[in-house]
């Protein structure tokens, strides 16, 4: 009977913390589920979560009364991808852009940008930001070449600018997995650790108590 007491106590607690959760903590929480759920290549579930993620995220943003969380720069790139990944172009484009300008060491903010710009159908604007992206370039091998086969498909006109952005997409995807089964490597920065603000670089989960 007690253990039946103490099971329905934490179940109410639990409740009520998740309730009292802000949205931008609820986004980072469902921001993690989508990640893992990616990195499995479980397609269908992290679309689920991003979607989840990304009205929590677009509430935090709205809200200016919500916590300091969404003003950091790793938050605003994760509400950026699940934006994205979510389907909410307009919105992920205007969030990385934002971004872009403040946090030049978040690389996701141009890459972001353009993959965007090119589900939106902004040809010049898909170039552009993929440009911004190469002059800063973190040195990602396999989308590097990603990258340079979706430039020169979309200059000889090889590959129509859906076709260019579906490939980039794939690219991405690829180099995060890769980057998670590889691990961290002796030149990665302290943020990109599984405690660090973008943990996500180099894992599938932060680390555990982030």
């Amino acid at each position: 009977m007690r253990q039946l007491s103490f099971i329905l106590i934490l179940l109410v607690v639990t409740l009520f913390a998740c309730d009292n959760m802000t949205p931008a903590r609820k986004g980072n929480k469902d921001f993690e589920r989508a990640w893992r759920s990616l990195m499995l290549k479980d397609f269908a579930k992290a679309s689920e979560y991003f979607t989840d993620g990304a009205d929590d995220y677009a509430q935090a943003l709205a809200d200016e009364s919500d916590s300091r969380l969404i003003e950091f720069g790793s938050t605003q790139a994760k509400a950026g991808m699940s934006f994205y990944f979510a389907g909410r172009y307009q919105e992920a484009a205007d969030t990385m852009k934002t971004l872009a300008a403040v946090e030049k060491e978040l690389w996701e903010a141009p890459l972001f940008a353009a993959l965007a710009h090119g589900r939106l159908g902004d040809r010049e604007a898909f170039v552009h930001w993929l440009e911004l992206f190469r002059a800063n370039n973190p040195g990602l091998a396999k989308l590097n070449e990603t990258m340079r086969a979706t430039t020169i498909g979309l200059a000889s006109r090889a590959m129509s600018l859906e076709e260019a952005t579906e490939t980039l997409e794939q690219g991405v995807v690829s180099q995060y997995i890769h980057n998670v089964r590889i691990g961290v490597t002796t030149g990665t920065i302290g943020k990109e650790r599984c405690e660090g603000q973008y943990w996500w670089r180099y894992y599938d989960t932060p680390c555990t108590g982030r």
